[in-house]
């Protein structure tokens, strides 16, 4: 659609020796369709990052190349003498377009390979998509959560740590959530443990030393959240706009889960008690969101893909504001399974781990286990029941009174459920957690973290909750 001069691809990384502090620019002259059929042997220019600097050169005859004519044809067209060897691009337009590069390689915050032309004084970007194997380096995703979450709420969680984190944290940290669906096992949260820009020191060291900024900061998250809920209360149906404001305090959130909780870093008092304060005090925010957004994108899905009811939570919130809704036989197989990773869905998950060297640590072994499992207390007292397991929000239909819950861990959309259940238990939480809040008002025994509940029991086993000594003991199965 753009008859470009030049044209070209880029990557933000060296793709063969996958140093991270260089790109790779290639160019040829006209359209790019020459170099990616390999037609011509483009330029190529190396630069390093820091500091923006030109490092190498190599410029190639180039015989010719395909121009867009007025007609809209492609054509070929043979280039004189003196212009084949003539650099695609100057130095000064190199440097430009290595800022361009940067720029996007930031915002998506992964290596990018990008397909660029130039026309009429100006670069355009036609395509930017990750680099999928960066290096022959094996990556350990290790196991962090299970929730019963739709696609909705995986790629709200994936915008929030991945895009918005570093963007409100000074680049200091991101995370890389992968998300692997399987059915009746809800969703396994996974988090990249060998990409040292995931590690925590460098934004915990600056907190402690600008407890300041931290606290302006939580001033601000405040008045997002108390928007949310006006929003929430008021029953707005601009559910884009609660996910731009969810996308907003989602970063605050995620900080504080993690100094709030941690029981291996060193904090001071005074920032572990605003995390704490800030994880108490957006409970009512999250998950509500989350629910209320997808309420409201499901509805509209309804209403204007009738044929895409029975698959709503296979369907992106992207896929819904762009009313891109994927083909029935899509869906389906999404049903059957996907992996979801920096806004994409994969339909072969074990392709995709082995494309890109992904080894996945678990933590549910439950081999040392008999009948009697081990957690935390986060509400005292025994109680006796039947299991019933929640690993997807359906599967609260099936509750009956006096049933154990027994979860990775609840959610609000849980509450009314957890109000007929004699007992919770869950894999994981703390005792601010939102499982732990809910039992002390409900005044239900409650083990948290126990790990492999979910794996261990079965629905229908009996079950004594302990939420006294932490414990649940399997007294029959089914």
């Amino acid at each position: 659609m753009i008859g470009g001069v030049v044209s070209g691809v880029a990557f933000s990384m060296h793709p063969v020796t996958h140093d991270k502090n260089q790109i790779l620019i290639e160019g040829v002259f006209g359209l790019g369709e020459s170099l990616v059929s390999g037609r011509i042997t483009p330029d190529s220019y190396i630069l390093e990052k820091k500091p923006l600097t030109i490092i190498s050169k190599n410029i190639f005859s180039k015989p010719g190349g395909f121009f867009r004519f007025k007609n809209g044809k492609n054509v070929w067209r043979n280039l004189s003498g003196p212009q084949r060897i003539r650099q695609v691009i100057s130095d000064k337009e190199i440097i430009s377009l290595a800022k361009i590069i940067i720029k996007i390689e930031k915002h998506f915050q992964f290596p990018c390979d990008v397909e660029w032309t130039y026309a009429e004084g100006r670069f355009y970007i036609v395509q930017s998509r990750a680099i999928t194997v960066t290096n022959g380096v094996e990556q350990e995703y290790r196991q962090i959560m299970v929730r019963p979450f739709d696609l909705i709420a995986c790629e709200c969680w994936d915008a929030g740590e991945r895009l918005h984190l570093p963007r409100q944290f000074k680049g200091l940290l991101y995370f890389d959530p992968l998300f692997i669906y399987k059915p009746g096992q809800a969703v396994t949260i996974y988090y990249n443990f060998t990409d040292p820009k995931q590690d925590l020191l460098p934004l915990l060291q600056f907190l402690e030393n600008n407890l300041a900024w931290f606290t302006a900061k939580k001033a601000k998250f405040d008045q997002y959240c108390k928007k949310i809920r006006r929003m929430m209360r008021d029953n707005i149906s601009d559910y884009k706009m609660i996910y731009k404001t969810l996308c907003s305090v989602w970063p605050m959130i995620a900080v504080a889960n993690i100094f709030g909780s941690t029981q291996t870093l060193k904090i001071s008092p005074e920032l572990k008690e605003t995390c704490i304060k800030i994880r108490e005090e957006s409970d009512d925010v999250l998950h509500p969101a989350l629910s209320y957004i997808s309420a409201f994108a499901k509805k509209r899905i309804g209403a204007d893909f009738p044929e895409a009811t029975g698959y709503l939570n296979f369907i992106s919130l992207s896929e819904i504001i762009s009313g891109h809704i994927p083909k029935k036989e899509i869906l389906t197989k999404r049903s059957k399974g996907y992996l979801f990773h920096k806004g994409i869905v994969y339909l072969d998950t074990e392709g995709f781990l082995k494309e890109n060297n992904i080894r996945l640590v678990r933590s549910d072994n439950v081999s040392n286990y008999v009948n009697l499992i081990k957690g935390q207390s986060a509400c005292q007292g025994i109680a006796k029941g039947r299991a019933k397991i929640v690993l997807e929000l359906d599967d609260l239909k099936k509750i009956d009174k006096g049933n154990v819950i027994v979860t990775p861990m609840t959610t609000p959309d849980m509450t009314v459920a957890l109000r007929t259940a004699s007992a919770i238990v869950t894999n994981e939480g703390g005792i601010t957690s939102h499982a732990a809040i809910v039992a002390r008002e409900l005044q239900k025994p409650c083990v948290i973290g126990t790990r492999i509940a979910t794996k261990l029991i079965k629905n229908g086993d009996m079950l004594e909750v302990d939420g006294t000594a932490g414990t649940v003991k399997i007294l029959k199965t089914k």
